[in-house]
């Protein structure tokens, strides 16, 4: 059965296209339209093809120089980021040193502090409290001591 339908197939296949081609038969005139009417669809054609092709060159311009200032705009944008991290790294070292400058100078003020006190109270001890009183002291003694024993050997 299958051998059967296929020859069917090849010869209704072979037959079609003999009346098909004697059933159309075109006249010059008719061809000479339809040539006609290619001609002006082509050449509607071709200018839209044309404008399609001056659309893309200036679409691709377009886009040239949206790419440009894009590259632009992104190296410009790099380069300030470099500039703001190079300034936020030189204004952390600026507070670091600002930090250390500030506990160094209450160090020295702290011993200044501590100098001026002991100094103070140096001067406001009374002169017996201090080196110099009591040397002074045992030294006017001695002196006193060898004039009194002086002059009880002389007398």
């Amino acid at each position: 059965m299958r051998i059967s339908s296929a020859i069917i197939l090849i010869v209704s296949l072979i037959i079609l296209p003999v009346q098909d081609t004697q059933a159309q038969q075109v006249t010059a005139h008719q061809l000479a339209k339809a040539l006609s009417g290619c001609k002006q669809d082509l050449a509607a054609c071709s200018l839209k093809v044309n404008s399609l092709r001056k659309a893309l060159k200036e679409t691709q311009s377009l886009w040239e120089k949206r790419k440009a200032y894009t590259d632009n705009l992104t190296a410009d944008l790099k380069a300030q980021l470099s500039l703001q991290d190079s300034i936020s790294f030189l204004m952390r070292a600026n507070s670091d040193t600002l930090g250390l400058m500030v506990k160094d100078y209450e160090r020295k003020i702290d011993e200044v502090n501590r100098l001026y006190i002991k100094e103070l109270r140096k001067q406001t001890r009374p002169w017996f409290l201090t080196s110099r009183g009591l040397k002074g002291f045992f030294y006017g003694l001695f002196v006193g001591g060898a004039l009194g024993l002086a002059f009880a050997v002389l007398d």
